[in-house]
């Protein structure tokens, strides 16, 4: 008894110590939840912990709190090198816990001009109109990459504009170990790869890695939108192979239209803005 009725001098007004831990919230308390452990949503000062107050709490279950990430990485979580963060939930955000990888090299060859070639442009064209064919090479290097192995591999392409019946029609996206090319030389008629118009592979070492079925039409970039493949056993497989170089290329599924109404136009390495230049995103 410390001789008055006021809280918050040591000894409150019903004559109880104050003191944190006691279960009891006295003034200058948020909580108490008689204890004086960190983590259990009570904080060793009575202090009311919750996400986003910077501190990892148990209570609720919090793998992060703003900038502490409890010492963890992307890659001691098990994911390529990049950037984790906490999202607005304390929980890790892996979403930047991947590798970028830009092409080294990309260009369209034409049937319709075969000896020209589009190496230094910052459009390439997939076209299945027969007299006209378009196909899209781009030659990816990881030898930097330091990895054996992924999870997900993703190539995304955005696209400038399309032809006016597009929606429907699939680009395909062939994987090729052994099919280099000068980006300044390559054209229609000495491109290292050769199908029939039906979509039968008459040379080359390649595979069909994937299929990208065009959902929308584009104008002059709008909408904004990005075709993408999955490579993922593909860039495994050059990840533990000699050379870690591979091409990919872009064409339709056959190759017989009367028009260029399935015709995509696609941004190449050379587009200006980096953002929407072609990669692939390996986590």
């Amino acid at each position: 008894d410390d001789g008055n009725l006021v809280d918050g001098d040591g000894c409150d007004s019903s004559c109880i110590t104050e003191v944190c831990g006691n279960g009891i919230v006295q003034s200058g308390e948020q909580c108490d939840d008689g204890n004086t452990v960190d983590g259990d949503g009570c904080s060793s000062q009575c202090v009311t912990e919750f996400c986003g107050d910077g501190i990892i709490n148990d209570f609720p279950n919090e793998q992060c709190d703003g900038n502490d990430l409890d010492g963890e990485t992307c890659t001691s979580l098990g994911h390529v090198p990049g950037v984790l963060s906490c999202d607005a939930n304390c929980d890790f955000n892996i979403s930047g816990c991947k590798i970028e990888t830009d092409p080294i090299k990309d260009s369209k060859v034409s049937k319709a001009q075969p000896t020209a070639n589009f190496g230094k442009g910052r459009y390439m064209i997939v076209n299945d109109k027969f007299n006209a064919v378009d196909r899209s090479y781009l030659r990816f290097d990881l030898a930097s990459s330091g990895l054996s192995s992924i999870d997900d591999a993703l190539l995304g392409v955005h696209v400038y504009q399309t032809g006016s019946s597009v929606i429907g029609s699939i680009i395909q996206a062939w994987y090729c170990m052994n099919s280099d090319f000068n980006e300044y030389t390559i054209n229609w008629n000495n491109q290292p790869v050769k199908w029939s118009s039906n979509g039968a592979l008459l040379s080359g070492n390649c595979t069909l890695a994937d299929g990208y079925t065009v959902l929308n039409k584009v104008n002059s970039g709008l909408p904004e939108t990005e075709h993408t493949w999955n490579l993922t056993p593909e860039v495994n497989q050059i990840l533990n192979s000699t050379s870690k170089k591979f091409t990919v290329v872009l064409k339709h599924d056959t190759e017989t239209a009367s028009n260029n109404g399935h015709a995509v136009t696609y941004l190449t390495k050379e587009y200006p803005e980096s953002a929407f230049r072609p990669k692939i995103d390996l986590t």
